[in-house]
């Protein structure tokens, strides 16, 4: 299964992007949702993921942030 982290800092938005979508059957597993960039940098950095689905305005650290950061610092499983 492929992980993926959910991040926004609504987290009614974040609970029905979980609940809304098969994860299972499209070969997915939620590995987390988290409230803003700078907790899924954090945790991106300790359990590496295949798909980030972010919010783009948050508090602490925007999602084009998030990845923008996750790129220059090559994070990404991607390549």
């Amino acid at each position: 299964m492929l992980k993926v982290i959910i991040v926004d800092d609504e987290q009614f938005i974040a609970q029905g992007l979980q609940a809304l979508i098969d994860w299972n059957a499209a070969g997915y597993e939620v590995a987390a949702v988290l409230s803003d960039g700078q907790e899924a940098l954090e945790y991106i950095k300790k359990l590496p993921v295949d798909l980030v689905i972010t919010d783009v305005m948050m508090p602490k650290m925007t999602g084009l942030e998030l990845l923008e950061t996750v790129r220059r610092e090559n994070l990404s499983n991607a390549g």
